[in-house]
């Protein structure tokens, strides 16, 4: 509604018996949307993502395979490392996973 009325609605068959309903304004800004945009993307690089404190407690990562590798290479003692990475140019996250 442009601005505050009051809508009668006749509810008798007679004269009168009426009942009023008070109708306030809505619009955009009486609701607080009116900085709504549906328009702009999302911009995946304005916001940093960290990775703190995260236990894996679901998933067991096997690498009875690296470490085969490695003992046939001469290594003894195998380490798997991961970090979270975002790429500026596709703006897509990935898991950099270095094995040594």
């Amino acid at each position: 509604l442009a601005q505050d009325n009051t809508l009668t609605i006749q509810v008798g068959a007679n004269d009168g018996e009426t009942i009023d309903i008070d109708l306030k304004q809505i619009n955009s800004q009486t609701l607080g949307l009116d900085t709504l945009n549906v328009q702009q993307k999302y911009k995946v690089s304005d916001t940093a993502a960290t990775v703190t404190g995260y236990a894996n407690t679901a998933i067991a990562l096997d690498n009875s395979t690296f470490k085969a590798s490695a003992t046939g290479l001469g290594g003894t003692d195998q380490k798997i490392d991961g970090d979270l990475k975002f790429d500026d140019t596709t703006g897509k996250y990935y898991a950099k996973v270095t094995v040594t």
